[in-house]
């Protein structure tokens, strides 16, 4: 299974969890390019940005938007905010516009320092959830493909 892990992030918080979510996977997190082209295929990307004034960032969901089957054929969201009551979830699920790309069941939100607010965030407690929640989207995507393959 072909994985890959991109990020948007201003102030180093979601990087630090894309690293975590990267070295669970086997994989090296770069940051989120509009213009990149997924080959070969990706069966699994974990894309993640940070929320500013309750939104992803522009970048991000610009991206997203861009994103074909024939590159990404499943897509799993991770980001940082300062609260996790927003709508970042559904804004997120929003922009990935090809409907043939299959988007995970769960996504992983992790506190961020911003100004003096959890400014010890995300901490290793966090980086540790972020591999799990990485362990778990693998197993999952795994799983759904393998059940595609014993199909056809």
């Amino acid at each position: 299974m072909r994985i890959a892990v991109r990020y948007q992030s201003r102030s180093g918080n979601t990087r630090k969890v894309a690293e975590a979510i990267a070295h669970k996977s086997g994989v090296v997190a770069r940051p989120m390019d509009p213009t990149e082209k997924f080959s070969p295929a990706v069966d699994l990307l974990f894309v993640g940005g940070g929320v500013y004034a309750g939104r992803p960032h522009k970048s991000l969901t610009d991206a997203l938007s861009k994103l074909a089957a024939d590159e990404v054929s499943g897509v799993a969201f991770f980001y940082t905010s300062v609260s996790p009551m927003d709508q970042t979830e559904g804004r997120l699920r929003a922009a990935v516009k090809d409907p043939a790309i299959a988007i995970g069941d769960s996504v992983f939100q992790c506190p961020g320092k911003f100004l003096f607010s959890k400014r010890d965030r995300p901490d290793s407690a966090d980086l540790s959830k972020a591999e799990a929640f990485a362990k778990r989207t693998i197993d999952a995507r795994r799983k759904m493909l393998d059940e595609i393959k014993w199909r056809e």
